[in-house]
């Protein structure tokens, strides 16, 4: 049984709503005044444009340029960021110039892919899960996962998640070339979206495989259509590509934005960061990532403090509970012998532990197998089905709050 159109728009409608009254009314609690972003911008968008959302619109405003500034890394800032979500910005920036009207351009394109999302859950779900009840608990568990407000901000995941979920469920459907078309826009939107595009073409060459097992292996894979529908594959690098080659002609450096991530950010892959990441995540070592000092701003912008958000708060929250929920995830992946699932969650898991270990809770979307195989066994056990959604759906208003507030969530 499929989802009716109507059941998907109310669940969109009421869910959006429901947030920008929370946030409108944790605005009203607490007051806000803020020069972080310029202007004084209206309470229920502050949330929008906090940390990386700002980057994106100043991209967005701006384009990418080296400004003069007394530090060099500053200048390369914004370099760090692909073009695939600022662009998407600026397609609604029609209104009259204002810094108003560009904010809430912002939010029209939040929601605008908050529908996006709910459809590619849709349209993934439909696919792979048969009972009504089940479905709606699985959407209902990721739309209340702890770090899923940050579907409801201004970050990539709210245009990555849902292009990956299409992206998933067509090469399912061996609609290869339509696939690859999402997969080009993708790679203008994360570098992951290569890892993304090679395990989507081990995905295709085992469904292949398993489609064909009769037949001699040279045949399966020696073959014109399989050669050229592998080479599509290709298109999801091709994003990252293009900007690459941007900044080359534009700055004369092709590695730019690996060296923003590196001066800026402090982000460089190796396996040293992989190991460090393991003792943050157990606790054998005291994280002091200057990120959590520099973006906690709530004290100064709003007088506010929470008494409880400190650094073992902080390092169980955002490190070692992420973790052990990958972990129980795999194990019930494992039982459900999809193995395949496992493999591509940890590939897109690990790459950003082996750069740094600061959004460990916030890629675990993209390894979304994860949320859909404990969604799954939550909602086929009567004792754990109310009481998850009732713990994730605190954790979830936590986090929001505590980023809505300007602490560093992830």
């Amino acid at each position: 049984m499929h989802f009716k159109i109507r059941q998907i728009f109310v669940i969109a409608i009421v869910f959006k709503l429901l947030i920008l009254l929370f946030l409108g009314g944790l605005y009203t609690v607490k007051p806000l005044y803020s020069n972080q972003i310029g202007n004084k911008p209206n309470p229920i968008l502050y949330a929008f444009y906090l940390q990386d959302g700002n980057s994106y619109q100043t991209i967005c405003t701006n384009g990418y340029q080296k400004k003069h500034v007394t530090e060099p890394k500053y200048s390369i800032q914004y370099m760090a960021f692909l073009p695939g979500f600022s662009l998407l910005l600026c397609s609604v920036n029609w209104f009259p110039a204002s810094i108003d009207m560009i904010w809430y351009g912002g939010v029209l394109v939040n929601i605008i892919l908050w529908f996006l999302l709910i459809f590619a859950l849709k349209y993934f779900i439909d696919g792979y899960y048969r009972f009504h009840t089940q479905k709606y608990y699985i959407i209902l568990f990721f739309l209340l996962f702890p770090t899923s407000f940050f579907f409801h901000l201004n970050y990539t995941e709210t245009l990555f998640i849902p292009l990956c979920l299409f992206i998933w469920r067509m090469v399912d459907e061996k609609k290869i070339k339509q696939s690859a078309l999402l997969g080009f826009l993708l790679g203008f939107v994360r570098i992951t979206a290569i890892p993304f595009g090679f395990l989507m073409w081990i995905k295709y060459s085992i469904n292949t495989y398993k489609e064909n097992i009769s037949k001699p292996i040279l045949d399966i894979f020696w073959n014109k259509k399989y050669i050229t529908e592998s080479l599509t594959f290709v298109l999801y690098g091709f994003g990252a590509l293009l900007t690459f080659a941007y900044f080359k002609y534009e700055f004369g450096n092709f590695n730019l934005f690996f060296e923003s991530q590196k001066i800026f950010y402090g982000r460089e892959i190796s396996i040293s960061s992989l190991f460090k990441t393991l003792k943050d995540i157990s606790g054998l070592v005291e994280n002091n990532y200057v990120y959590w000092d520099s973006f906690d701003f709530s004290k100064e912008v709003f007088h506010f403090n929470f008494h409880f958000y400190d650094k073992s708060f902080r390092q169980i929250s955002y490190y070692t509970l992420p973790f052990v929920f990958a972990v129980l995830a795999t194990l019930l992946l494992w039982k459900k012998n999809r193995k395949f699932e496992i493999f591509y969650c940890w590939v897109m898991l690990i790459l950003p532990m082996m750069s740094d270990s600061n959004s460990i809770n916030r890629y675990i979307l993209q390894s979304f197998p994860f949320l859909f195989v404990v969604a799954e066994s939550s909602s086929d056990n009567k004792y754990l089905r109310i009481p998850v959604i009732i713990l994730t759906s605190l954790l979830f208003f936590l986090f929001l709050t505590l980023h809505a507030l300007g602490f560093w969530v992830a």
